[in-house]
């Protein structure tokens, strides 16, 4: 029998709004004490993108290695020992990739992004802004 005591669940709810906006308010005045309150969104902002940054940063550095231990370490390897006998990689093979990577992206550097002469990101910039 209810004795008019609250339903569990609205208490604990209650509990949650009490806790949320005494969270909120040391938050407030936390981020007030050190920047007026107009820069808030935009260090927050920054935090947000600095860590993503990180994130993304920290993702690319695995994925390289990841890619490199598996072609290097696992794949030629193999290769080699199945059709060749030896485990040793010549040195043709080392030199191959930059070979075959200046090669396919050399004819597109050249013929696709021909406003895009220069030699870095101002160059670029100028060169759209100036042709479109």
């Amino acid at each position: 029998m209810n004795q008019g005591l609250p339903h569990r669940s609205a208490v604990i709810s209650r509990g949650r709004r009490r806790l949320r906006y005494r969270v909120k308010r040391r938050l407030q005045g936390w981020f007030a004490r050190f920047t007026g309150a107009e820069q808030v969104p935009l260090i927050t902002l920054s935090v947000v993108i600095g860590s993503l940054a990180g994130v993304g940063s920290w993702a690319f550095r695995h994925l390289v290695n990841s890619i490199q231990t598996g072609f290097w370490d696992f794949g030629f390897e193999r290769f080699f020992y199945f059709f060749l006998g030896t485990t040793s990689i010549p040195l043709v093979f080392v030199a191959l990739p930059p070979i075959l990577g200046g090669l396919l992206v050399g004819p597109l550097a050249t013929l696709f992004p021909s406003e895009a002469k220069g030699h870095g990101v101002p160059e670029v910039m100028e060169s759209v802004s100036m042709r479109g």
